[in-house]
C-alpha cells in the first residue's frame, strides 16, 4: 500500500472540507498501487498523488474522476492538473483553497490572482457540445486546478464552468 507524502496530506487538508479529508486520504491510499507508473516511466508517486488532489479542486467526486483517469493513463492526469510540462511542477505547487476571506474580496470587486471574471459579469459560456450560451457570473466556486464559476444562463439554469470555458460577453 502506498503511503501519502507530507505534501500530499497538507494539500488534501488545504483543499478539502474537513469532513472530506479522511475520505480523500483513503481514496488516494487505496488507489495508490494502481497509480504507479510502469517500469521505465518517469513519474513519482507523489507527483501523481498531487496531480489527483489538484485536479479534484477539493471535491470528492472529482477526486474519484482523477483516480479513474490515472488508472487509465496517469500522464493524462498530469495534463489535467497542469503538471505535464515540468516534472517538478508538483513540488512547487501551493494549493489555493477558496476561503471566505477571498470570496469576500472577490465579491467586493477585487480580482484574485489568476481569476479573470468578477461577480455579475456578463459572459459567453462555451460548451463542447452545443452552441455557446450567454449568462452572468453568480459565484466563484473554486480556484484549483483553475478558477471555477457558477453561471446563471439566460434560460435561468445554473451551471458550474471552468474559467477557460468563458469569454466576456460583448
Amino acid at each position: 500500500m502506498v503511503e501519502l507524502t507530507k505534501q500530499t496530506l497538507a494539500s488534501i487538508r488545504a483543499l478539502f472540507q474537513s469532513s472530506d479529508v479522511e475520505s480523500a486520504e483513503r481514496a488516494l491510499t487505496e488507489h495508490g498501487n494502481r497509480l504507479q507508473p510502469t517500469e521505465g516511466e518517469d513519474a513519482l508517486p507523489e507527483r501523481i498523488q498531487l496531480a489527483a488532489v489538484r485536479f479534484s479542486g477539493g471535491r470528492l467526486p472529482d477526486l474519484t474522476l482523477a483516480l479513474q483517469l490515472a488508472e487509465i493513463d496517469w500522464r493524462d492526469l498530469l495534463v489535467g492538473a497542469g503538471f505535464a510540462d515540468d516534472p517538478n511542477a508538483h513540488a512547487h505547487w501551493a494549493p489555493r483553497p477558496l476561503e471566505a476571506q477571498l470570496v469576500n474580496l472577490w465579491l467586493g470587486g477585487d480580482l484574485l490572482p489568476g481569476v479573470t471574471f468578477g461577480p455579475s459579469q456578463l459572459v459567453s459560456v462555451h460548451f463542447a457540445a452545443g452552441p455557446d450560451q450567454q449568462g452572468s457570473i453568480t459565484r466563484l466556486t473554486g480556484l484549483e486546478p483553475v478558477p471555477r464559476y457558477l453561471v446563471k444562463l439566460q434560460s435561468g439554469e445554473h451551471v458550474e464552468v471552468f474559467q477557460q470555458q468563458l469569454a466576456p460577453s460583448g
